[in-house]
């Protein structure tokens, strides 16, 4: 029979691996719920049913802020989650900005600098793994990408006011917020591209 010490031992060893390896977390849970909320806010977008919309989106921000919380308190991080995570984000306000896009409260042309540049991301990364180059651990967020997340959700959000509220007070942050959007997302793209070109260069002279 193991002594008291050696079982308690076991089990946080237990715990430290089930926290960072099982996709059956409490982050993670949150994570799909937030993919389940871009229909919602969706549907409720078709109906004009704004403030539910508004709540939608507020809520899904919400689950963000706490799944990553709860991630680094609760040692639960796993690799499923650093994939689904960012991408429940990107599925969220990808879906907003196309909405308001195609209903004209924001322009076309920022829409699509949007859309481009996640479409090159995704096909970059693609093409690495193709290649059969180990990005892990190599590519993460920079802070201009987190910034201009932030600011494109903050758009969003003063979008949506405006639309519940009616509020003018909302437009001139709106115009602000809508050329913050479209520098930060050529800023975020091209840094992007230049850790990219940098990996291809690494990794051929690494064959070398």
């Amino acid at each position: 029979m193991k002594p008291p010490d050696k079982i308690r031992g076991s089990l946080q060893e237990h715990k430290a691996v089930i926290g960072y390896n099982s996709s059956w977390t409490v982050p993670n849970a949150l994570t799909l719920a937030r993919f389940g909320m871009v229909p919602v806010f969706l549907g409720a977008f078709i109906h004009e049913a704004f403030l539910l919309a508004l709540t939608v989106f507020i809520l899904a921000g919400i689950t963000d802020a706490l799944d990553g919380y709860l991630a680094r308190t609760m040692k639960q991080r796993s690799r499923l989650g650093a994939v689904l995570d960012p991408l429940a984000d990107k599925l969220l306000v990808l879906t907003a900005f196309l909405c308001l896009g195609l209903s004209g409260w924001i322009p076309w042309w920022l829409v699509s600098v949007v859309v481009i540049r996640e479409v090159l991301i995704v096909c970059g990364f693609a093409f690495l793994h193709l290649m059969r180059m180990d990005v892990r651990g190599r590519v993460t967020a920079t802070v201009d990408s987190k910034l201009n997340t932030l600011v494109q959700i903050l758009l969003v959000l003063a979008v949506l006011s405006s639309m519940v509220f009616d509020a003018a007070v909302f437009d001139p942050l709106s115009d602000i917020l809508i050329y913050a959007v479209g520098g930060l997302t050529l800023i975020s793209g091209l840094h992007y591209l230049f850790i990219g070109l940098g990996l291809i260069f690494f990794f051929k002279n690494e064959k070398k």
